[in-house]
């Protein structure tokens, strides 16, 4: 009988460890789950939609526009496909949740490397690149290209009727060019674009963008001119996933690292079971939270500054303040100079004011009837800094504050 209870006692341990471990781990699983879930309702995706280039050039490898090159593209490209244009690749935000601060960043050593490695072989080209400018050198060509400033863009919400234009580097589209003049292969590099953005919460998304050809057409003439059709399409990488290799242990060392872990993992539930308590309070404020976004327009029939909720809850203003050097209003239209017309619309102080999700409140907007006036009220623009103090409706306060000096473009030398 001794022996008998001496050989029950340990299984029994067993299975209370075992039952411990399940059920902790059952836990951990449903609170990750909730998290996870909780992480999808603000999660944005950046994407680029595919788009359709169309190039020619004559027998000194100059930009030209044939009849036949036009016939063609009428036929196989989309109408909004102009010859010889730099390509305007549009960026849609295709997820859930709104996506800010977002930022584009080619990556420029790589991609200028894997041109020059097929077109410096050529006899009649040379190119280097010495980390700010392309230099490029043929027969007929020698040209300097800068390379453009990273794109940066404040907000994109989830909508596919929403979306910003990325423009295609010049260097890379001229590189495209002079190695369907001088080749006979149809395979460009591929191209590489890193792009980074926040959501609501502030959680950080960095994704690298893999940018190939695809080409639909291409006449090469023996004079040396020709014509070719090709589409940017893009694909996100996959990033590897880690892999590790069991450990051997014999039984009593197993059943003992087990009871620890056991412990181990009770603790951490009662810690995660506190964080995910605070979180889900972080969850219902954020599910709430709003965003506020000073926009204007500067076109040439139509000077407007106003202020969007790009969030999810209803956005209060506590105190809005307009600053110049000299003075400071509660209204924007108080700051601005006589002018011969009346205003298309403007407020007066909306302190206390509510915008609901997706609306607008627009602060001025004038249709200039004369170059006189547009010059007169984007002169006063320039020179005024907008803050903004607003809440939600737990009375949680936010600051914004920009800059109107956009106007003073036109004034610069």
């Amino acid at each position: 009988m001794l022996t008998i209870a001496k050989s029950k006692t340990p299984l029994r341990k067993e299975i209370l460890i075992s039952r411990s471990i399940i059920s902790t781990f059952l836990v951990l699983l449903t609170l990750f789950e909730m998290q996870a879930e909780r992480n999808a309702t603000y999660l944005p995706d950046i994407s680029l939609s595919n788009t359709v280039a169309a190039i020619s050039w004559d027998k000194n490898g100059l930009p030209c526009i044939t009849q036949e090159a036009e016939d063609i593209v009428s036929k196989l490209a989309d109408e909004d496909t102009i010859i010889n244009k730099l390509p305007q690749i549009k960026i849609y935000n295709i997820g859930v949740g709104t996506a800010k601060n977002i930022c584009f960043n080619w990556d420029t050593n790589r991609n200028m490397k894997a041109f020059m490695d097929v077109l410096n072989p050529c006899d009649d080209i040379d190119t280097s690149y010495d980390g700010n400018m392309l230099h490029l050198k043929t027969p007929t060509i020698e040209q300097g290209i800068g390379q453009s400033d990273e794109s940066q863009f404040d907000f994109l919400l989830n909508s596919t009727q929403e979306f910003e234009t990325l423009a295609f580097p010049y260097s890379y589209y001229t590189l495209i060019k002079e190695t369907y003049i001088r080749t006979d292969n149809k395979e460009i590099p591929t191209l590489y674009l890193s792009v980074s953005y926040l959501d609501v919460q502030g959680k950080a998304y960095n994704r690298t963008i893999q940018i190939n050809t695809d080409i639909s057409f291409l006449e090469q003439n023996p004079d040396g001119s020709g014509f070719c059709i090709y589409t940017l399409t893009s694909i996100k990488e996959n990033k590897s996933m880690l892999s590790f290799n069991s450990l051997n242990f014999d039984s009593n060392t197993l059943i003992a690292i087990t009871s620890i872990f056991a412990v181990i993992i009770s603790i951490v539930s009662m810690i995660f079971t506190v964080i995910f308590s605070f979180q889900q309070l972080k969850h219902n404020k954020n599910s709430v939270k709003p965003i506020s976004a000073i926009k204007f327009s500067d076109y040439e029939d139509e000077l407007a500054v106003k202020l969007e909720n790009v969030g999810t809850g209803p956005l209060t203003i506590k105190r809005l303040v307009f600053k110049n050097e000299s003075q400071e209003s509660s209204t924007l239209i108080s700051m601005m100079p006589p002018i011969n017309q009346l205003w298309t619309t403007y407020t007066e102080s909306v302190d206390g004011w509510t915008v609901p999700v997706g609306g607008q409140l627009i602060f001025l907007k004038l249709h200039p009837e004369s170059d006189e006036t547009k010059l007169l009220i984007r002169k006063e623009l320039s020179k005024i800094t907008i803050y903004l103090e607003y809440m939600d409706i737990y009375n949680t306060k936010f600051q914004d504050k920009r800059s109107l000096d956009f106007f003073g473009r036109h004034f610069e030398e």
